[in-house]
């Protein structure tokens, strides 16, 4: 859960930029942060991350911004 917290609060501050889903592939992967299968980002893995992290239901939120 730590690595999702980490990707939720990378993604979240991309997206408060004004970023869309190709931007933040491009940014994931000049971090070097590898998916979750070590592969690249792609605007479609993107949009299933975030798609899958609005589904969780967080404990804290307080690691949003």
């Amino acid at each position: 859960m730590a690595v999702a917290r980490r990707l939720r609060r990378i993604v979240r501050r991309l997206q408060a930029q004004g970023l869309g889903t190709r931007e933040i592939a491009a940014e994931l992967n000049r971090r070097a942060i590898p998916t979750p299968q070590a592969a690249r980002w792609h605007p479609t893995s993107v949009h299933r991350l975030i798609r899958r992290l609005d589904e969780i239901k967080w404990a804290a939120d307080d690691d949003t911004a």
